[in-house]
Parts: C-alpha cells; structure tokens; sequence
C-alpha cells in the first residue's frame, strides 16, 4: 500500500517541505522566499540558457527564471490581447490603428 494514498495533499506537503528544509542541528527554513523546481529541458535548452547565463554574469538557474517569468508574461499579454480583440467584435468597435494613434 502507498502511504501516500493515506495523506490528503496538504499534509503531505508539509511532511515533505519539514523534511527538506530542516536539518537536525538547524531547525530554520531555507534561507530563500523562492519557491525551487525541477526542470528537465532538451540539451539545446540547455546550450542557449548556459550561453545565456554566461553573457549576463548570473547564475544558469536565475537566467532560467528570468526567461519563464518573461514567458509567462508574453502569453498572458497574448491571451488579454486576444480577450480584448474579442470584446471589441462583439460590441462592433474596431481598434484604433497605431499609426493613426502616433501621429
């Protein structure tokens, strides 16, 4: 039988993070706010995020977060780009043309 099976979700999350980040001489958290994953990426990932990380001075693993966070923000932009597009069908209004706007 898998212990697993007997624990909700939550208790099993906090069996695991006072395993993790409790040592038995030091009783303190992590010193980090940040939450930590794994990531399994393809070796050409991994070649341009090494690269990456190089030509800006930081670490592989802050280049990576740095390129999710920005990820993240690009779909969440194409998605309210495409809910306003949306908006403006249904209501019969056009978007104004840029050009028009920075004139």
């Amino acid at each position: 039988m898998d212990f697993r099976a007997t624990l909700d979700t939550g208790a099993l999350d906090t069996v695991f993070e006072t395993w993790y980040t409790h040592t038995p001489t030091r009783r303190n958290k992590m010193p980090t706010l940040s939450s930590r994953i794994n990531v399994t990426v393809p070796p050409e990932v991994a070649g341009v995020l090494s690269i990456a990380a190089k030509r800006n001075r930081k670490s592989l693993s802050k280049t990576a977060a740095e390129y999710l966070a920005w990820a993240i923000e690009e779909r969440e932009d194409r998605y309210l780009s495409k809910v306003a597009d949306e908006v403006f069908e249904k209501n019969g209004d056009t978007v104004p043309d840029s050009d028009d706007i920075w004139k």
